[in-house]
């Protein structure tokens, strides 16, 4: 069995179908840098164009029959719940 690691930060995401619940997954520091406004949102704008056909996120869009395009995000410390990065599509965002 191996050791079990709680990440630093956690990203929750929010989806273009507006659902309640976000997607949660933890944020490595060490892959994707600090956890900045910046950062985020060059990590959405990767994570949204990989749902398009093509990406390799493209088996979860034809499985919804839709592309889940993000359209808010947040970095949170896990420890504190605090957020530490933002980032809002805008409103009329052509992807």
């Amino acid at each position: 069995m191996g050791k079990s690691i709680t990440p630093k930060y956690r990203l929750e995401y929010y989806d273009n179908n507006r659902k309640i619940m976000p997607y949660i997954q933890g944020w490595s520091c060490k892959e994707h840098g600090r956890p900045t406004d910046k950062t985020l949102e060059k990590y959405l704008y990767s994570l949204g164009k990989s749902f398009e056909i093509g990406g390799v996120n493209k088996h979860i869009s034809k499985s919804k029959g839709f592309i889940p395009y993000p359209c808010k995000g947040y970095i949170i410390e896990q420890k504190t719940n605090q957020i530490v990065a933002t980032w809002k599509a805008p409103m009329f965002m052509v992807w």
